[in-house]
């Protein structure tokens, strides 16, 4: 795994293997409280489609998945942070749905009109996590 590869893992699902959940999902950004110290107001964000993270109680410091886990291993080079993401076995980040429309049967009655991403759509972003669920998860 490169640097490359390793920035396409979702920042929100390498949060959840850890142990480390949102204390607000918002549509398009999840809303933490930071991981690099104690606080009682969220204040570290990720954004769901960059795939980037900002934490605002520390001089807006933030970056790509790769940046925080350096950020919260200090002691990690690249290569340890790349294999320790490797050992994770978590899915890369997808920016657009695939569809394989083949899978379809000829005589089925269902008809896809549009694909749309999870998390583009506020009533279905709000149901799935109404039911437990995080939008990484989902996705």
């Amino acid at each position: 795994m490169n640097c490359k590869q390793a920035n396409q893992i979702s920042i929100l699902e390498y949060l959840s293997t850890i142990g480390i959940h949102p204390a607000k999902n918002l549509g398009s950004y999840s809303i933490y409280f930071s991981p690099f110290r104690e606080e009682k107001t969220p204040s570290f964000k990720v954004d769901h489609k960059c795939n980037l993270w900002i934490d605002f109680g520390n001089n807006n410091d933030g970056g790509t998945l790769i940046d925080l886990v350096l950020k919260l291993n200090s002691a990690f080079s690249i290569e340890e942070a790349l294999n320790h993401l490797s050992s994770k076995n978590l899915e890369s980040f997808s920016f657009q749905q695939q569809v394989n429309h083949q899978n379809l049967k000829a005589d089925s009655k269902l008809q896809v009109y549009a694909v749309k991403p999870i998390g583009s759509n506020n009533a279905v972003s709000e149901y799935i996590e109404s039911r437990g669920l995080n939008l990484s998860m989902a996705r």
